[in-house]
Formats: structure tokens, sequence, C-alpha cells
């Protein structure tokens, strides 16, 4: 599933996106076409965090709903050496196609997103 959060610090709003893992493989699509489903209502738009889903499969992000997403910062939590290949080289490649900055937990280990009046502080914790 997907939750939507906007957050705000002393008056500045800071907008998350994050992706579940859907348990059923068979909806493997499903996060995307929820996605989209957003979009076409005008419920969301530029999104300061994206926490990717499914690791960062090719299922989890399309041209069409990251070039409205457009987010700052997309944390992709995934293991090292997986047997999958995640994340994959198209996702991280639609996310740097709109000037995401990444962050893997399989190059950086775990991350944090520190919010304050000044942004958003993001630090690798591996």
């Amino acid at each position: 599933g997907l939750d939507r959060i906007n957050m705000s610090i002393q008056g500045i709003s800071f907008d998350l996106l994050l992706a579940s893992y859907l348990l059923d493989s068979v909806c493997g699509d499903a996060e995307s076409d929820q996605l989209k489903e957003i979009i076409d209502e005008g419920e969301l738009g530029d999104i300061d965090i994206y926490k990717v889903g499914h690791h960062g499969s090719k299922a989890a992000l399309t041209e069409s709903v990251v070039e409205v997403i457009r987010p700052e910062i997309s944390l992709v939590s995934v293991g090292e050496g997986n047997r999958y290949g995640h994340p994959a080289a198209q996702t991280l490649s639609l996310l740097d196609s709109v000037g995401s900055h990444v962050f893997r937990t399989d190059e950086m280990g775990d991350v944090s997103c520190e919010f304050s009046n000044d942004g958003i502080r993001v630090t690798a914790l591996g």
C-alpha cells in the first residue's frame, strides 16, 4: 500500500510518500497502479521524500509517475547482493532523470532523515 504523509515543522511543510511492500506477489504492479490513481485524482504532486517500493524493482515506478512526484530524496531499502538484482537500473534511471538524490541501504547501510527549519538532512548510518 501507499502512505502519504504531510508534516509541518514550525511552518515548513514536508511531503512524504511511503510505498510499502505488497505481500501478494500477484499484485506486483498494484503499487504503480495505486500511484497512478492518486495522481489522476489530482491528489499528488512533488514529493520531498519517496520511500521506493518493492526494493526498487522495475515495477516500483513508471516514467509518468516519476514525472509527477519528482522526489527530492529517494530511499531504497535493499539487501546487498540480493538475488533479484534490486534496485533495477530502470528505476534508478527514472529517479536520476528527475534529479532525485538516491540513498540505498545496500551501499550506505541504514539511512536517517532529520527534519528541521533548514530542510531535510539525510545521514547514512552504515
